[in-house]
């Protein structure tokens, strides 16, 4: 009888549901699909057909073939929906928009969710009010609609207290009263009864079983899917407080790098009210800032351009460019710095050296290491750059004579405390820039660290990896 082979099915579901092995699951789950699918075909009823599809789009969904699983529910929502069984045709919306999730369209899956939310808030039946509700507010969260995915949170949360209280409490235990006194009866009947209507009555109880059994492996697939839920919201909760980091680390640079060039002109704007320069020395100092504002402008380029990048989730460009080249574009938008400290910064790079990596996030780091330079350098000494090519990629190194650190600042560093030094001519600093430089390594795969002795210097190692 097909009854007793999808009955089996449904426990071998059960029972897989329950193993940790993911590799048996699997196994597991491609049988069972393979035997619903044989079973479609010796199924005539219509009704039968349906509670067969129903299982097999779960099946479907564990292994993977979420296409296929998608197409049957579409089929059996329909008819459903034509016989007025909501709640069936809302959990099969329900999978469909999880189906839809995992194929990673989360803008179609928020939709569905909303089609199975429309069905089942005209019933009354708390359980499915509640685990829908929950659903929407995760699938609406990945879909990035924010506002109603809390509405719906706080919508599950009221759902949920309800449940829970007393009356409804009661209620279910006064229907499973009449459940009870129904199959007692039916049992009487039964034993009073002819053969002919024996046979009925097994078969009503193998149909109520195989329900129960379904409605069973429903709760536990519903199950696995909150608890994935609660771990997808607290990953996408620390993900919303790694972005606030990043947007307060790009507002605190940009201010700090508009600061030095606009100083610059109001200072120069200043003593030229004040006759204090002649035309010649207006001239000179007027084409020194101009050259200043544009390599900030570029930089504050190159910045937005990844910020917007890393926000949209656009991977980055990359290209293969001569590092010597890059360095001494970055060393001429410092020279300002360079030249009233009287620092000269010295390449040890091997011309023609070439390297492959994303060249606007290794000029952000560059010029943000050697600014930092500059800064805790004494004047009249000098900074450091070199590299050389090892297995997996390339290692830099940015040494200066300056300042130093001890152990516990060196501790520091990169921390996301926000700290900021004054150089050796009370330069300000926006205290985020090593932070930002860290977080721009990793997004290469690279990495960035550091050594230093206080009153002898500091030396930058970065490693960036070939793409």
């Amino acid at each position: 009888m097909w009854e007793l082979r999808y009955s089996l099915c449904v426990q071998q579901g059960l029972e897989a549901d329950q193993l940790e092995d993911e590799e048996k699951q699997q196994r597991i789950y491609l049988s069972i699909v393979k035997s619903l699918d044989s079973l479609l075909l010796v199924t005539f009823k219509k009704t039968d057909s349906l509670d067969v599809i129903q299982t097999l789009c779960v099946g479907l969904a564990e292994v993977g073939d979420f296409e296929r699983s998608n197409t049957l529910l579409k089929s059996i929502i329909a008819d459903d929906l034509e016989n007025n069984m909501l709640i069936t045709a809302a959990n099969g919306v329900f999978n469909w928009s999880y189906n839809l999730l995992e194929m990673g369209d989360t803008l179609a899956a928020g939709e569905k969710i909303l089609e199975a939310w429309a069905i089942v808030d005209t019933t009354t039946l708390f359980y499915d009010l509640e685990y829908i509700s929950e659903g929407a507010a995760h699938i609406l969260a990945s879909a990035e609609r924010y506002e109603e995915a809390y509405h719906f949170q706080k919508l599950h949360d009221s759902i949920k207290e309800v449940s829970q209280s007393k009356n409804v409490l009661a209620n279910m235990k006064v229907t499973d009263g009449a459940l009870l006194l129904k199959l007692s009866n039916l049992e009487n009947e039964k034993l009073e009864g002819d053969v002919k209507y024996q046979k009925h009555l097994a078969w009503g109880i193998t149909t109520l079983c195989l329900v129960l059994l379904a409605g069973v492996i429903m709760m536990f697939v519903s199950g696995k899917k909150r608890k994935k839920l609660l771990t997808q919201v607290q990953d996408q909760h620390e993900e919303l407080n790694d972005h606030n980091q990043f947007n307060t680390r790009i507002i605190s640079i940009l201010s700090h790098d508009f600061r030095s060039p606009i100083n610059s002109l109001n200072s120069i704007t200043t003593m030229a009210k004040a006759k204090i320069l002649t035309n010649e020395e207006f001239k000179e100092v007027i084409g020194e800032i101009d050259e200043q504002l544009e390599a900030t402008s570029s930089y504050i380029g190159d910045l937005l351009y990844w910020a917007k990048s890393r926000i949209s989730g656009v991977e980055g460009k990359v290209s293969k460019f001569e590092l010597e080249g890059n360095l001494q574009q970055i060393s001429q938008s410092l020279r300002l710095i360079s030249k009233e400290k009287e620092i000269g910064i010295v390449s040890n790079i091997e011309k023609g050296m070439m390297i492959e990596t994303e060249e606007t996030l290794i000029n952000i780091v560059l010029r943000n290491l050697l600014h930092n330079a500059l800064k805790f350098s004494p004047s009249k000494s000098r900074i450091e750059v070199s590299a050389k090519k090892v297995s997996k990629g390339w290692e830099l190194f940015i040494r200066d004579f300056g300042v130093g650190m001890t152990k516990e600042e060196l501790g520091r560093l990169f921390t996301s405390e926000k700290t900021s030094t004054q150089g050796t001519q009370s330069e300000q600093g926006s205290g985020m820039g090593l932070v930002l430089c860290r977080d721009l390594m990793r997004a290469l795969g690279g990495n960035l660290s550091a050594e230093s002795k206080k009153g002898v210097g500091t030396t930058m190692f970065l490693f960036i990896p070939k793409k």
